[in-house]
């Protein structure tokens, strides 16, 4: 059940990121997002690499020094 939970979590999250573009939601989002590809289904591979992207070239600061974060917590 907490498994599923979690689940739902990052998917909805990983949409939400990708498709908000409030920046505060942006920056609540992405501190609890994991953003390793393995961790979702092929089908949303794509929208991890997008929301990569999003946080890469992002105006804000903050966005772009925690995705460094995140992703080097998938190596």
């Amino acid at each position: 059940m907490l498994s599923e939970l979690n689940r739902r979590y990052r998917h909805t999250a990983l949409r939400r990121f990708v498709t908000e573009d409030d920046l505060d939601m942006r920056r609540c989002i992405l501190l609890g997002l994991p953003l390793d590809p393995h961790r979702y289904p092929d089908t949303m591979h794509d929208l991890v690499a997008q929301a990569v992207r999003i946080a890469r070239t992002s105006s804000d600061d903050y966005l772009r020094h925690r995705v460094e974060i995140q992703v080097a917590l998938r190596s």
